[in-house]
């Protein structure tokens, strides 16, 4: 089963790798320019983005066949302001000069990394882990692009600001979220339904490729510093290695959800061992912050 997780890990990790030299080449020919990758990140967060949260969740996501869905995005709440806690006690001393740290020790990467290795370890039951990940991605992206581009993004001292929270896909993720729980997509005509979400799912399907090279680019072009941020990578992968998981496994021993529903027993102990969400190095490039330190951190951890 190690060998498994590993090949897995390896190719998804040698597969960003071929993307990243693909992108320095591009970059180092002129082909590509980094005002290229700038406006690449933004046509990605404020369009292409919204469209495939949109376009993924009016397809894919019908509450009536999930009688109890609203645990899952819950949970994955509970999971990020945990490790958020956890954060914030590890960076206590210096905590408004570190707060972009909290967000890569409390968002994960719930989805990309997850799901090749659930369909490795559990490929008969993959249709019920890729569920309960579809469920879970429902609570980590409104999180994500609304806590955690405030967190990576606000300046020293900046107070926290609704307004500074709201991006298009968190709007795209709970705007759309409410339309489904009121059924005003039922309300249109099948045929004129599907003919808005095709060409919205036309551009959302451009998203991973176009996300993979961008994030390749900023790889590729990143001036990492290891040396300078290993202190405050290493509080960060106590919070997302040690302490998230243990508190994970305790409550689900304690529920005893192991024996009931093995299976998302073993999901929940993957994304609270997760990898840092690569999202938040696409908001640092679009809304401002540390893009050095921000990258380091992603790769480091």
């Amino acid at each position: 089963m190690f060998a498994d997780v590993f090949a897995t890990t390896l190719t998804a990790m040698l597969q960003i790798a071929l993307i990243a030299i693909a992108a320095a080449v591009l970059l180092r020919k002129h082909i590509v320019t980094d005002s290229h990758v700038t406006a690449m990140t933004a046509i990605m967060i404020n369009v292409l983005l919204p469209c495939m949260v949109f376009a993924n969740l009016i397809r894919r996501f019908d509450p009536g066949q999930f009688a109890h869905w609203p645990v899952m995005p819950l949970i994955s709440v509970l999971l990020i302001l945990t490790g958020l806690a956890l954060a914030a006690v590890l960076f206590y001393r210096d905590l408004d000069e570190k707060r972009n740290m909290l967000a890569p020790a409390s968002i994960q990467n719930a989805g990309y990394l997850i799901l090749p290795l659930g369909q490795m370890l559990y490929p008969e039951q993959f249709d019920e882990f890729a569920m309960y990940t579809f469920l879970l991605v429902l609570g980590v992206n409104p999180m994500l692009w609304s806590m955690g581009k405030f967190l990576v993004s606000a300046g020293h001292g900046e107070k926290v600001s609704i307004k500074r929270m709201l991006t298009p896909p968190f709007v795209a993720s709970v705007g759309t979220l409410i339309i489904i729980l009121l059924g005003l997509h039922k309300m249109l005509p099948p045929g004129l339904l599907n003919a808005i979400i095709t060409p919205v799912e036309m551009l959302g399907s451009a998203t991973p490729p176009l996300s993979m090279f961008a994030l390749g680019a900023m790889l590729a072009t990143a001036s990492w510093d290891f040396r300078a941020y290993w202190k405050d990578a290493y509080r960060i992968l106590v919070v997302k290695f040690i302490f998230l998981p243990m508190v994970m496994i305790g409550v689900l021993y304690y529920l005893k959800i192991h024996d009931s529903h093995p299976l998302l027993a073993s999901m929940l102990v993957m994304q609270a061992a997760s990898a840092p969400a690569v999202g938040l190095m696409m908001q640092v490039k679009h809304y401002g912050g540390n893009v050095k330190k921000i990258s380091s951190i992603v790769l480091l951890c």
